[in-house]
């Protein structure tokens, strides 16, 4: 079974600077040092979590890379249907735009 709570260091000059704030601005409802802490915690967890799933270089080349192999399929399908004459041409296209789209809605 875990623990409730864990005592954690602070140094003594923030200690200092939180135990001004909750005196000096009672209307920030802050009643004792672990509850600013505590506060200031979950707040930068928050912020932290909250850009998990923003943009990064690597999830750009990720992205980049799909296209182009997308790319490449939709070329080497396109160079295949023009083998093809008259309506076949057509029902290759169709089965390869019905087959991308289902691709496309499985991954969302």
């Amino acid at each position: 079974m875990s623990e409730r709570w864990r005592r954690i260091s602070v140094r003594s000059d923030l200690v200092q600077l939180i135990e001004e704030i909750i005196k000096n601005r009672p209307e920030l409802g802050y009643v004792s040092i672990a509850d600013f802490i505590t506060d200031a915690v979950r707040r930068r967890i928050e912020e932290i979590t909250m850009h998990l799933d923003a943009p990064t270089i690597d999830r750009a080349i990720m992205v980049l890379a799909e296209h182009e192999v997308r790319k490449q399929a939709i070329e080497a399908a396109l160079k295949k249907c023009f083998e093809f004459e008259g309506g076949e041409f057509w029902r290759c296209i169709a089965s390869f735009m019905r087959k991308e789209a289902k691709k496309a809605s499985s991954e969302t």
